[in-house]
């Protein structure tokens, strides 16, 4: 196990660990959803991706997506691309929503 000094002297030297990822899903995102505001929002995705999943699946392909947030309102669904998430919404009870980092 490397101490403080080492993992110092490894960033240090430019040097980086390969720390395993997270598998992305529900048990990685947010009980609450991230807010589109000002000038957070990449796209904004109107019923074409289905399921978290697949919004999670948009933003991981852009860069600059930090953050994303599915809604699902009777049969319509909007995926959100974000470039960050500073404030913090909920859901309405008639409402399916999940957000969650790009990286997982």
């Amino acid at each position: 196990m490397l101490s403080f000094y080492g993992l110092a002297l490894l960033a240090l030297n430019g040097n980086s660990l390969n720390v395993p990822k997270v598998d992305p899903g529900p048990l990685r995102w947010f009980q609450h959803v991230c807010l589109s505001e000002g000038d957070n929002k990449l796209d904004e995705v109107r019923d074409k991706l289905k399921t978290p999943m697949e919004c999670y699946n948009e933003c991981s392909k852009m860069t600059a997506c930090k953050f994303f947030t599915f809604r699902e309102l009777n049969s319509h669904t909007v995926c959100e691309l974000l470039t960050r998430c500073n404030n913090e919404g909920q859901c309405s009870d008639d409402q399916k929503c999940k957000s969650g980092p790009n990286d997982c």
